[in-house]
């Protein structure tokens, strides 16, 4: 495993060449980029934003509850950590939604 580590170039099957010099051989290559949800655009809407689109357990925004985020930019309450987080990754977005 390499973390905080710069790749230049995936080349399957034969792995990775890493941007310093150097090569790591793989058959899977997992990549985690840390992108932050784009939010920007609802600055000044009134939709309140806090680590994210608030929502409550609905996923319904505040205070404008007909509206409805899901995925990496819904940012919901957590009793069990005692405070407002993202779930941050891939296929979670539209679970939530359908229910």
């Amino acid at each position: 495993m390499r973390v905080a580590t710069a790749v230049e170039a995936v080349r399957p099957p034969a792995g990775s060449t890493l941007a310093g010099g150097g090569r790591v051989e793989a058959d899977e290559v997992v990549t985690a980029v840390g992108v932050r949800p784009a939010i920007g655009w609802l600055e000044g809407s009134g939709v309140r934003l806090d680590n994210g689109v608030a929502v409550d357990a609905g996923l319904r925004t505040f205070p404008a509850r007909c509206l409805r985020a899901a995925g990496d930019c819904a940012a919901f309450e957590s009793r069990r950590f005692g405070r407002r987080m993202r779930v941050e990754q891939l296929g979670r977005g539209p679970a939530p939604a359908r229910g």
